[in-house]
């Protein structure tokens, strides 16, 4: 069933935006103070949390390696057998 149009335009002008009736230089006012105040706080909040986040992640110390004669691999210290050539080291 198709509605009338009249039924339709009413329904449409239902949901339009109420007018205020106030100046329209100051209707869409940018409230330049809270978006200042957002941004700001924002990066403050990042910057503290990548402060944290760096002090809680720390990097594993380099364990000690032994290095094969034969081809310049890097091993395990206690290791007897080279893990690339197969040499004894």
């Amino acid at each position: 069933m198709v509605p009338r149009s009249g039924t339709l335009e009413a329904a449409v002008t239902r949901y339009r935006f109420p007018s205020f009736g106030g100046d329209p230089a100051t209707e869409v006012a940018i409230r330049w103070g809270a978006f200042l105040n957002s941004i700001i706080a924002f990066i403050v909040i990042a910057f503290v949390v990548w402060q944290v986040s760096r002090m809680l992640i720390k990097e594993d110390p380099e364990l000690p390696v032994k290095t094969c004669p034969f081809c310049k691999e890097a091993n395990a210290e206690d290791a007897t057998k080279c893990k690339a050539c197969a040499s004894e080291i």
